[in-house]
């Protein structure tokens, strides 16, 4: 099991330059497809750190609209 934090530059953004909620929706695909394959659930939590605080709103909005459990 696995939790995966991003760094954010701004509320859309990751610190690498990709949209957040793609770059979110892109790892728990490949989660989901390996923990059908595998029968584990491998990716247990998303989070955001080292970011500005401001924009916990808006990633935890991505975040639900996506269904990820978030820390």
């Amino acid at each position: 099991m696995a939790w995966i934090s991003f760094s954010c530059r701004n509320g859309t953004e990751t610190c690498h330059g990709e949209e957040f909620r793609e770059a979110v929706k892109t790892v728990m695909g490949v989660a989901r497809e390996r923990g059908k394959r595998d029968g584990n659930q491998q990716v247990v939590a998303v989070g955001v750190n080292c970011s500005d605080p401001n924009y916990i709103q808006v990633w935890s909005y991505d975040l639900v609209a996506l269904k990820c459990s978030f820390v």
